[in-house]
């Protein structure tokens, strides 16, 4: 019977490798997700971390076109989450990291500086349209490598933030400055401040300032499409219906106008850089894209607005699309033709909702001041974005576009004419607690880039007892061995961060009584110790002293995990119950975790105890590594194989004596008659061992 229970636990163990991550829905859940059947914004939870990810939906999938290793960079922030940050996901839509503590992030996404992948995103105070705080850096060890602000005595506004091939920083910053509108019919001194505009370029080794430019100092008020609250008399054109705050977030409410709320004329929300070293700058409230001359600040031409320099060429369908630009939030340049822009360009704004948002692509001929709409990329669901939204061109062409407002990401081919790839991580038209979802998700930008990171914290593990699904056959078959069969233990594993991880697998060793005697916390106190004053090197190879290999698991999510068999040995007295004796299985093992890359490399090895502390070891590297799930079962049936070996062995060595084996040949009556002649004279005693017949010399001669 412990023979067949013990081939038994293993191989129910074997075949119950479960993933902790749900998959994404698809298609066939537009229609629930959209309207908020799984929730404003689905999550899944997990059993390493107490932070849920959020589970998106796929509309649209090629699977040639959209296989990738690249990560989609979110900065989720929303009015009612509570899980809020920088947040990275994989192509299959599965989180790889989080930020904790970050609670209004913008602009995230990856950046190369000095030949090296850098995590860069804003946090600060958000006033709901511009901001005051700071640019982070994290190496792709997820260490904090520079906090920036601007140069001089202003904040980092969370808009721009961009690194150049040269090494210097864009950032945009917002200054309450004090102006004479009485103009506009504005006389109170403190209804007569402007958010005036300014980008700056410092260098991020020194930190000097190499270039700033200021938005007073080059545009009117009367360019502006965005009037002030109080206006009366001579006004900027705008809307007739204007808004009570100089707002493009509606999670934010209409405040009295005062200082730091000051009246937002121009809305700067993007810097870029050209191949000449000029600037290319975007204002949402003066509908306008513009160039801007490195050596003086100077206005060197304008695309849009009020003071529009380019004569638009474009053909039907899209005359028009190039000069008639609207509350447009990111303008890049294209990475083959330097005089074609991509605008990411909104056509909407929070008190006027009649336009679609569209991505552009206009090629400039500045010398004959022509402006053409060479493609459009438009979401078939024609989404509404009043706020917020990026352009980005990868590689192969392609165009990946964030929504802002709207909580959707879309690849789009080259030409803008197919959808590629279709993701969305919230609700958009379902109205929960009264409010429509759309907005009360949002992510300012969204990209699509490479990224490797090799984090540093240890893995966070959870042993957990689970009940395996048990048929009545089953039942029946195990007889007594149910009891401890039914009790299995089940460790989570999630790594956050780990980019390069393919394989978990895992290990075991029966802990020594003295080992059981001391606490789990000295057991963990005393490895450090020893770890820091790198006294040891243990052997990492598969099956190493006394470890056991369990299973392994390919890392395919978050968090994954694997089912361990207990230890047959440990229950042959336990009959009490299935805690006693599934809590005698934790309390006596040991585990190793560690982590394969895609060639088998060992990223990491540790030890966990029964209280889920995951101690690092130092390891000297060997090339023996079990690369995949594959050869991991190839060690569980070798495993097998031996085992019934040597249960089969001992079984029979010590009934050796009572069996007989006899190689059975036909006989003649002539042989059967000297046979019982022999046998005869051997039980009588009277046997000649010293003689030896003619038939015994031929067959010794045979054998000879």
């Amino acid at each position: 019977m412990s023979l067949f229970l013990t081939i038994s636990i293993t191989l129910l163990a074997a075949l119950s490798i479960v993933k902790a991550d749900r998959p994404v829905f698809g298609p066939e859940d537009a229609d629930s997700y959209d309207n908020g059947t799984f929730g404003r914004m689905p999550e899944e939870r997990f059993h390493t971390v107490d932070l849920p990810a959020y589970r998106m939906l796929r509309r649209t999938w090629d699977d040639e076109r959209c296989a990738s290793n690249d990560k989609f960079f979110l900065g989720i922030r929303g009015k009612r989450l509570w899980h809020t940050g920088p947040m990275i996901y994989d192509n299959d839509g599965h989180q790889v990291w989080y930020a904790e503590g970050v609670r209004i992030p913008y602009n995230f996404r990856m950046q190369w500086y000095q030949d090296q992948q850098y995590l860069t995103w804003w946090n600060g105070d958000d006033d709901g349209g511009h901001g005051s705080g700071y640019y982070y850096m994290y190496d792709n060890h997820y260490r904090e490598y520079k906090r920036i602000s601007a140069h001089g005595n202003y904040s980092a506004d969370m808009h721009e933030f961009l690194i150049t091939p040269q090494g210097t920083a864009l950032l945009t910053i917002y200054d309450p400055v004090h102006v004479d509108l009485s103009r506009y019919g504005v006389t109170e001194a403190a209804e007569s401040y402007i958010a005036d505009c300014l980008f700056q370029e410092i260098d991020l080794v020194t930190n000097e300032l190499i270039f700033e430019w200021r938005a007073s100092e080059h545009f009117s008020f009367d360019d502006c499409y965005n009037p002030h609250v109080n206006k009366t008399g001579v006004a900027p054109s705008a809307p007739t219906l204007a808004p009570q705050s100089s707002s493009d977030d509606e999670d934010h409410p209409a405040v009295p106008l005062r200082k730091p709320r000051a009246w937002d004329f121009f809305h700067i929300n993007s810097v870029a850089k050209d191949f000449l070293g000029n600037y290319l700058i975007s204002s949402r409230y003066s509908h306008s894209l513009t160039s801007i001359s490195h050596i003086d600040g100077s206005i060197q031409w304008q695309l849009g607005g009020k003071n529009n320099n380019f004569k638009d060429i474009s053909s039907a369908p899209y005359s028009g699309y190039a000069t008639s630009l609207a509350w447009q939030h990111h303008v890049q340049l294209d990475a083959n033709e330097p005089n074609v822009l991509l605008v990411f360009d909104n056509q909407a704004v929070n008190w006027n909702r009649t336009h679609s948002a569209r991505v552009l692509k206009i090629r400039l001929d500045t010398d004959a001041m022509t402006a053409k709409v060479i493609a459009v990329a438009e979401h078939p669901q024609r989404y509404i974005v009043p706020s917020q939204g990026s352009v980005q061109q990868l590689p192969s062409g392609n165009l990946f576009v964030g929504y802002g407002f709207a909580s959707a990401m879309t690849e789009f081919s080259p030409d803008g004419t197919e959808v590629i790839c279709d993701w969305q991580y919230g609700a958009l038209h379902a109205k929960l607690d009264g409010q429509y979802s759309a907005g009360m998700i949002q992510s300012y930008r969204a990209f699509k880039q490479p990224w490797k990171g090799w984090p540093l914290d240890v893995p966070k593990v959870k042993i957990e007892e689970i009940d395996l699904p048990q048929t009545v056959e089953q039942n029946q078959a195990l007889g007594n061995a149910v009891l401890f069969q039914s009790k299995q233990t089940k460790m989570f594993i999630s790594w956050n961060g780990a980019t390069e991880v393919k394989t978990w697998t895992l290990e075991r060793r029966r802990l020594s009584e003295g080992e059981i005697e001391k606490s789990s916390t000295d057991i963990s106190e005393e490895r450090s110790i020893n770890i820091q004053h790198e006294t040891f090197t243990e052997d990492s190879r598969v099956n190493a002293s006394n470890w056991l290999w369990i299973d392994s698991t390919p890392k395919t999510g978050f968090e994954s995990s694997i089912v361990t068999p207990p230890f047959p040995s440990l229950f042959l007295n336990v009959n009490s119950s299935t805690y006693n004796a599934w809590q005698m299985m934790k309390n006596k093992t040991e585990y190793r975790l560690r982590a394969l890359d895609m060639d088998g490399r060992l990223l990491g090895l540790w030890h966990v105890d029964h209280e889920n502390n995951v101690v690092a070891v130092p390891y000297k590297q060997d090339s023996e590594q079990v690369t995949d799930i594959g050869q991991g079962k190839k060690h569980m049936l070798a495993g097998l194989i031996g085992l019934l070996l040597c249960t089969t062995i001992l079984y029979v060595w010590p009934r050796r004596r009572r069996l007989r084996l006899r190689w059975i040949v036909p006989r003649s009556a002539d042989d059967k008659e000297k046979g019982d002649d022999e046998a005869s004279t051997l039980i009588s005693g009277d046997f000649d061992w010293n003689s030896s017949g003619s038939d015994d010399d031929e067959k010794r001669h045979i054998w000879e």
